[in-house]
C-alpha cells in the first residue's frame, strides 16, 4: 500500500502558530515564494514513514541505528542538512528502543540547533527525551521528538530561514529513503517499493533547490543534491501502483547513500 504523503497540513499549522503570536512580517517577492512553498508541501514525518516501513518489513531496528558524528562546519545549509539526518535517526533509535542512542541523539540535535539559532524550545525537549528514554516510554518519546522537530521548523520559519528549512527536510528525507531502499534490497517486496514513489515531494525539493539565491546555488552542496535528485526523477516519479524494478531500487539506494556521505563529510569549498 502506498504511503500517503501529507500535503499542506503540518506546515499550515506552523504558519498559523506564527500568526497567532506575532504580526505578519513584510516579505519581499522571493520570501513570499518561499513561504508559499513551505505552507503547501511537507514530507511525511520520520515517525509516519518508519511506521509504514515497519508494517511492510518488521525490520530489526537495532541493526539500522547509526552513531552520529556531526561534522564541524560554518556553512548553515550543511548544518541544517545534518540536523535533518539527526532527527530521522532519533526516530530510528526509538523504533529500536535504544534509550542511550535516543539520549545521545537529543544532545546532538540541541548542539546543531544552537549553531543555527533555533534552539529556543529544544533544551526542554532534550531533557524530556532523556527522561522518557530512561523510563522506556517509547510512545511519548516519539511524540516529544515530533514536537522537537516541529519547534525547529517553526523557529526557522519565524526567522525566514526557508532555505535552511529545505535542507532540514532533505536531510531527514534522504535518511528515510536510504533505510527503505536498504530493506528493499535485502528483502524485495514489490508492493513495498511504493514507499519510494514520491513525485510531488521530489518535484518540490528540486524546485526549491533551483530557487535558492544564486550565491548559495553555485556552491557544491546544492549542486550535488540537484544532480542526484534530477537523475532519480525517472524512478521516483513512476506511475501509480507499478512496482519499481530492482535496478531502480538499487539506483535510488546508491544516490541516497552518496547524499548521506555528502552530509557526513566537511563541505567542499566553493
Amino acid at each position: 500500500m502506498r504511503l500517503r504523503v501529507s500535503i499542506a497540513c503540518a506546515e499550515l499549522v506552523f504558519a498559523a502558530t506564527v500568526a497567532s503570536h506575532a504580526s505578519p512580517p513584510v516579505l519581499d517577492g522571493e520570501q513570499i515564494s518561499s513561504a508559499v512553498f513551505m505552507e503547501t508541501v511537507t514530507l511525511p514525518s520520520p515517525g509516519e514513514f518508519f511506521a509504514a516501513v515497519d508494517k511492510q518489513f518488521q525490520p530489526n531496528w537495532s541493526q539500522l541505528v547509526k552513531p552520529a558524528v556531526p561534522v564541524a562546519t560554518a556553512q548553515r545549509e550543511h548544518l541544517a542538512l545534518q540536523l535533518g539526518v539527526l532527527l530521522a535517526d532519533g526516530f530510528v533509535a526509538i523504533e529500536a528502543q535504544d534509550g542511550q542512542t535516543a539520549k545521545n541523539n537529543g544532545r546532538d540535535v540541541l548542539s546543531l540547533a544552537k549553531k543555527l539559532n533555533v534552539s529556543q524550545n529544544v533544551l526542554a525537549r532534550c531533557q524530556n527525551i532523556s527522561d522518557l528514554a530512561d523510563k522506556g516510554d517509547w510512545r511519548t518519546l516519539r511524540e516529544e521528538l515530533d514536537a522537537m522537530q516541529n519547534d525547529i521548523r517553526l523557529s526557522m520559519q519565524e526567522q525566514n530561514d526557508y532555505d535552511l528549512l529545505v535542507f532540514l527536510m532533505i536531510g531527514s528525507w534522504i535518511r528515510q529513503m536510504e533505510i527503505a531502499t536498504d530493506l528493499l534490497i535485502k528483502s524485495p517486496i514489490p508492493d513495498a517499493t511504493e514507499l519510494l514513489v514520491q513525485p510531488a515531494i521530489l518535484d518540490h525539493l528540486l524546485e526549491r533547490l533551483n530557487g535558492l539565491p544564486e550565491k548559495t546555488l553555485t556552491n557544491p552542496l546544492p549542486q550535488t543534491f540537484l544532480t542526484h535528485l534530477q537523475t532519480l526523477k525517472v524512478h521516483l516519479s513512476k506511475g501509480a501502483y507499478a512496482p519499481l524494478e530492482d535496478s531502480s531500487v538499487r539506483e535510488i539506494a546508491a544516490s541516497m547513500t552518496a547524499l548521506l556521505h555528502t552530509a557526513a563529510e566537511p563541505p567542499a569549498k566553493p
